[in-house]
C-alpha cells in the first residue's frame, strides 16, 4: 500500500503546475527534465537534467533531444538543430527546429510563436516544425489548436496538419511518424487519432435534387420553408439570423475565421457567420444525421467567405449517389465593398436512410481544401 501510495504522489506532481513555495526566481519558466545525446551551439552553455530556464533565456540545440517541463505543468520535447526562448511560464518562441508538447489542463493556452505564426494550444498534444525560412507546420494527435498567421486563424482538431507558408495555409493529415524520434514510452507519447472522410457507412442512397445556385445579398437570403431541424454555422456561438437559430457546430473536419474586409451585409449576426467557415481536406464528405426514413427535406448550403485569403473558391457539392449530380458555389464577389457575399443553393430530398452523406470538394486540386460555411436543414412534409 505505502508503494502504490508514493506512486501515484509522483505521478501526480509530474503533471501539475510547479508550485514555487518561495525557493525558485519569480521568472523562472521552466525545467530541464531530460537530455538525449546533445550538442549544443558554439555560443550555447552545456544544459543538464535539473536546470532551471528563465524567462527571455535562449537556447541552441545542435542535435539530440532536450526534454522541459513548464511552471504550468505543460511538457516539451524539442529535437536538433533548434533555436528557441523561453517567454514565460507557459509560452515560447521556436525559431527554427521541431518539437512535441503534452499539455495538461493547468497548460491549456500554451502558445508557441514561430517567425511567420503563433500556435495556441486548447488542451491537446501537437507537434511543431519550423523551417528555417519560417514555415511553420502542426500536426494536431490529440485535441485541438489555433493557428494564427497574418491577421488569420484556423482551429485544428485531431488528426489534422495545418502548414502555413507567407500567409496562406494548407490543411493535411497529421503524420505522428514525423515526430517519433521524439516520442518516448511514458512522457509524451503520441496519439494516433487519424481522421477518415472517406470512411463507408453503407448508407441507402438519397438523392438530392439541386436548385440553382444563388447569390447570398443579406439575411433575407436565410431559408425559412417547413419546420426546422436544425441550422449550424461554423462560428464559435449561436447567432440568431431571420429569426432562424443556428447553433455553432463544425460540419466537416476543422473551423477558422477572419474579419470582413469590406463593409458587410449591414446584419451583425450574418456578418459574423460568413467571416467563418468549416473545412476539410479535398475530397471529403460531411452527414446529415436524424433523418426519418421516407420524409422530405430541403437543405441549404451557404458558402461565404473567407473574404481575403480564400477569395475566388469554387466548391462542388454532391449526393453520393451520381457523380454528375453536383452544385457548385463561389465563396464572394470581387469587391469586398458590394454583395454577394459568396453563395447558397438549396437542395430537396427524401430521407432513404437515416443519414444522408454529402460529398464536397474544392475546384482547385491545387488548394486540396474544402469549405462550408453553415448549412440549415428544414422538413418540408408536414
Amino acid at each position: 500500500m505505502t508503494v502504490c501510495l508514493v506512486l501515484v504522489a509522483v505521478f501526480w506532481q509530474s503533471i501539475l503546475p510547479f508550485n514555487n513555495g518561495g525557493n525558485l526566481p519569480d521568472n523562472y519558466a521552466a525545467m530541464v527534465t531530460e537530455v538525449e545525446h546533445c550538442r549544443w551551439g558554439d555560443s550555447q552553455a552545456e544544459l543538464h537534467e535539473d536546470d532551471i530556464l528563465y524567462s527571455k533565456q535562449s537556447v541552441h540545440l545542435a542535435e539530440g533531444v532536450i526534454r522541459l517541463c513548464f511552471q504550468s505543468g505543460t511538457e516539451i520535447a524539442v529535437e536538433g538543430p533548434a533555436n528557441f526562448i523561453l517567454l514565460g511560464s507557459n509560452s515560447m518562441m521556436l525559431k527554427r527546429g521541431q518539437l512535441i508538447a503534452k499539455v495538461y489542463k493547468g497548460g491549456v493556452g500554451f502558445t508557441v510563436r514561430t517567425p511567420d505564426a503563433e500556435v495556441i494550444d486548447l488542451g491537446t498534444r501537437f507537434g511543431l516544425n519550423v523551417e528555417p525560412d519560417g514555415t511553420t507546420e502542426a500536426h494536431v494527435f490529440e485535441g485541438e489548436i489555433e493557428m494564427k498567421s497574418h491577421g488569420e486563424m484556423v482551429e485544428t482538431p485531431a488528426g489534422v496538419a495545418v502548414r502555413v507558408e507567407n500567409g496562406e495555409f494548407t490543411i493535411e493529415d497529421a503524420l505522428p511518424e514525423r515526430f517519433s524520434s521524439m516520442a518516448k514510452s511514458g512522457s509524451i507519447e503520441i496519439g494516433h487519432r487519424v481522421h477518415d472522410p472517406n470512411i463507408d457507412l453503407q448508407l441507402k442512397p438519397t438523392p438530392i435534387v439541386w436548385g440553382p445556385e444563388k447569390d447570398l445579398n443579406g439575411p433575407e437570403d436565410i431559408f425559412k420553408e417547413g419546420k426546422l431541424v436544425r441550422a449550424i454555422n461554423s462560428r464559435e456561438f449561436h447567432l440568431i439570423i431571420n429569426n432562424v437559430y443556428f447553433n455553432f457546430g463544425v460540419p466537416l473536419q476543422g473551423r477558422g475565421k477572419t474579419n470582413l474586409s469590406g463593409k458587410g451585409t449591414g446584419d451583425k449576426n450574418l456578418d459574423l457567420m460568413i467571416s467563418s467557415y468549416s473545412y476539410a481536406k479535398s475530397p471529403s464528405a460531411f452527414y446529415i444525421e436524424g433523418l426519418e426514413v421516407g420524409a422530405k427535406y430541403k437543405i441549404q448550403l451557404i458558402l461565404a467567405d473567407p473574404r481575403i485569403v480564400r477569395d475566388g473558391d469554387r466548391i462542388i457539392y454532391g449526393d453520393d449517389c451520381d457523380p454528375e449530380n453536383t452544385i457548385t458555389l463561389k465563396n464572394r464577389s470581387k469587391d469586398p465593398d458590394q454583395p454577394p457575399f459568396g453563395q447558397y443553393v438549396i437542395g430537396e430530398f427524401t430521407a432513404g436512410d437515416t443519414t444522408a452523406r454529402l460529398t464536397i470538394r474544392t475546384v482547385e486540386p491545387l488548394r486540396k481544401v474544402a469549405f462550408l460555411t453553415g448549412y440549415i436543414l428544414r422538413r418540408v412534409d408536414q
